[in-house]
């Protein structure tokens, strides 16, 4: 069967999640027709459908190798929704740096590649003040393998990245108070246009595998214009957008990009399932 559109999701949630199911509504709503399909399943026909958006691929991490394979074999017989060259970019949380080097507010971050580079950077870690650090692997979702370290258990933090050596490289952030007292911050952009924004809890806050729950965010105009410069340094406009920012003194600094599966919170902004849809369809070219 040929379908206009298919939206990928994981083994987790084959039929999607609510906010896949939002999509699939609206886009049903313009006419075409909808499917969903699971990102890892060998049997699926890609090249059946035009368009396919990836949303819920909440285990791609995992597989990093045959998720990059995945993308690299759509990529022709299907549009692939975010774009394939921004779905390999984010997908390796090192972007942070390059767009650290583009100009933009960025949590200051350590990148260790290998096992040679843990020491030096872990013995910085004093002479920059950082007592109280996250350690995460740079390719990661919902705060797998994220993991906090101050105190006495501060020395702790080289262990674990040696341990999450051995899968990717590793990234080391000062924790960020804001997270705790001010909640992260999540803009959501949709067709390069700023739509709605929520916040959420710090991910070592009590949630469980990095989730909270959410809350409608009024974001301020200096969020909303980092979350502008930070799409306008990319080379394709993305359908949707999560930049997760953190509230600073010296003003937001971006936490994470999100360009592959990040919730959206669609039912807290009426309108904007069929605005992604739109967005995603390239209706409004």
């Amino acid at each position: 069967m040929i379908w206009d559109v298919t939206i990928a999701t994981h083994d987790g949630a084959p039929d999607g999640t609510p906010d896949d199911i939002s999509l699939a509504d609206a886009i049903q709503e313009t006419g075409a027709t909808c499917r969903f399909a699971v990102w890892s399943d060998p049997d699926v026909d890609w090249a059946a459908s035009a368009v396919t958006i990836v949303r819920s691929t909440w285990d791609y991490h995992l597989r990093p190798a045959r998720w990059r394979g995945w993308i690299y074999r759509l990529d022709g017989i299907t549009r692939l929704v975010n774009a394939p060259e921004l779905l390999r970019w984010n997908t390796d949380k090192s972007y942070l740096l390059d767009l650290s080097r583009r100009g933009i507010g960025v949590v200051p971050t350590l990148f260790v590649a290998d096992a040679g580079e843990a020491d030096a950077a872990f013995a910085s870690l004093a002479a920059r003040g950082w007592d109280d650090v996250v350690v995460k692997p740079s390719i990661s979702a919902s705060a797998h393998g994220a993991a906090r370290f101050r105190g006495r258990a501060l020395p702790s933090a080289r262990a674990h990245a040696l341990a999450l050596l051995r899968h990717s490289a590793v990234l080391v952030q000062p924790f960020q108070r804001g997270v705790l007292d001010d909640r992260e911050r999540s803009l959501v952009l949709l067709g390069g246009r700023f739509s709605h924004a929520f916040s959420k809890a710090a991910f070592d806050a009590g949630a469980a595998g990095g989730q909270s729950a959410v809350a409608c965010h009024e974001s301020t105009a200096g969020e909303r214009m980092l979350a502008d410069r930070v799409l306008a340094s990319l080379p394709v406009r993305p359908a949707y957008a999560r930049v997760d920012l953190v509230p600073t003194t010296a003003g937001p600094l971006l936490m994470e990009l999100e360009l592959i599966e990040p919730h959206l919170a669609l039912d807290t902004k009426a309108g904007s399932a069929a605005a992604l849809a739109r967005a995603a369809l390239d209706l409004d070219s």
